[in-house]
This record gives C-alpha cells, sequence and structure tokens, in this order.
C-alpha cells in the first residue's frame, strides 16, 4: 500500500509541476505580445497611395453654380408686385425724312433736288416747269405758256435743276433763311392734275 500512494504522490507531483511550467509558457507569451509595437499608423500614411479612380475632381469641387442651379435656389419676391409703375414711351420712328424737295443755297453751287418720288409720279420728266403760290410751289411737265422749262440733271434718287436765277426767286418769294444753313428740304406733298398733266403741289411752309 506504501509503495501505491508513492506512486500516485510521484504523479501528482509531476501533473502539478507540468501545469506550472503551462502556466509560465502562457505568461511568457502574454508579456511577449503586450511588448509588440502594434502602432503602424506611420507607416500607412507614408506607403499606402490611394488608387487614379479615388482621386478628387477639382475640377468639379470648385465648379461655380450654374445659372439653372442659382434659378432653383430663387425665392418669390417678398414685395407687392401691384404697386409697380409701368414704364410706358411711344416708339419713335428713326428713319430720316428725305423729303420731297430741297433747295440748296450757297457759295459752292444753286439747285433744287427733286426726289424720286416726285420724280416717278411726274411720268420721269426730262424737264419741268415752275409755279408759285403763296404757300406752295407747283412742278410739272407742263403748265402753261410763258413759264420756263427746267432740265432735269442726274440720276438715281433724286433729279436737279442748276439755276442760280430759280434758287433766287424761291428764297424771295418764300422768304427762306440761309444764313446759318445752306440747304432747306421740304417734306410735303400733293398730287392734281393741271391741263391733263399730274403736277406736284410742294407746301413750302
Amino acid at each position: 500500500m506504501r509503495e501505491g500512494s508513492k506512486v500516485n504522490e510521484v504523479k501528482n507531483d509531476m501533473e502539478v509541476e507540468r501545469k506550472v511550467a503551462e502556466t509560465a509558457e502562457l505568461e511568457n507569451e502574454s508579456s511577449g505580445n503586450e511588448e509588440l509595437d502594434l502602432d503602424f499608423s506611420d507607416d500607412l500614411n507614408d506607403d499606402i497611395e490611394l488608387p487614379d479612380s479615388m482621386d478628387f475632381d477639382e475640377s468639379v469641387q470648385d465648379s461655380d453654380p450654374t445659372e439653372e442651379d442659382m434659378e432653383d435656389e430663387l425665392e418669390e419676391a417678398a414685395f407687392d408686385f401691384s404697386e409697380l409703375v409701368p414704364s410706358v414711351s411711344k416708339p419713335v420712328n428713326r428713319i430720316p425724312d428725305a423729303g420731297v424737295l430741297s433747295v440748296v443755297n450757297s457759295k459752292n453751287g444753286n439747285r433744287v433736288s427733286i426726289a424720286s418720288e416726285v420724280n416717278n409720279r411726274l411720268n420721269e420728266p426730262n424737264s419741268v416747269q415752275v409755279g408759285f403760290t403763296e404757300e406752295s410751289m407747283v412742278i410739272g411737265q407742263y403748265l402753261g405758256e410763258g413759264y420756263t422749262s427746267y432740265d432735269l440733271k442726274g440720276q438715281g434718287t433724286k433729279r436737279h435743276i442748276y439755276s442760280k436765277e430759280l434758287v433766287e426767286q424761291i428764297t424771295s418769294h418764300y422768304q427762306l433763311d440761309f444764313r446759318e444753313r445752306t440747304s432747306i428740304t421740304f417734306s410735303a406733298a400733293t398730287y392734281q392734275k393741271l391741263n391733263g398733266n399730274i403736277v406736284a403741289v410742294i407746301s413750302m411752309k
């Protein structure tokens, strides 16, 4: 019985020593792990590179808002539109008035210019006669006996009578003032028949 108990005591001692050795080994491994430097933050920041697909698009990031974006952000006006005062004006005709007849009285020449409109209504004569009333001047291809026939010169938009004497008569009869200008244009004309011919009646007032 003593030999058996001794054997058991030996076995127990060996088992205790084994467990003590395992415990010591586990403690050594645990302490070794605690001493390891697990801080990889610096190395990761230095070595890791973003792939191209993850690069920031600066053009998109810095782009200005479009007009559509700005319109979407607009809010309804807070003031009352019923208080607005409308801007009203009349349209202005910017087309200059070329006139139907011009009288030129200058040192460089004297002439009476007849617009193409008048010339066309008179059936484009080669010469015309001129008569005076108190407020109008009558021009026609034939007004009657005793009238001077003036040749028409030039082509295009106007025909011209080059006569210093005629310009002086017109200036005197209608008291035209050329002191600060060399040309006076008249814009109103009516058309009538005289002795079977069309005549132009030019308003000189």
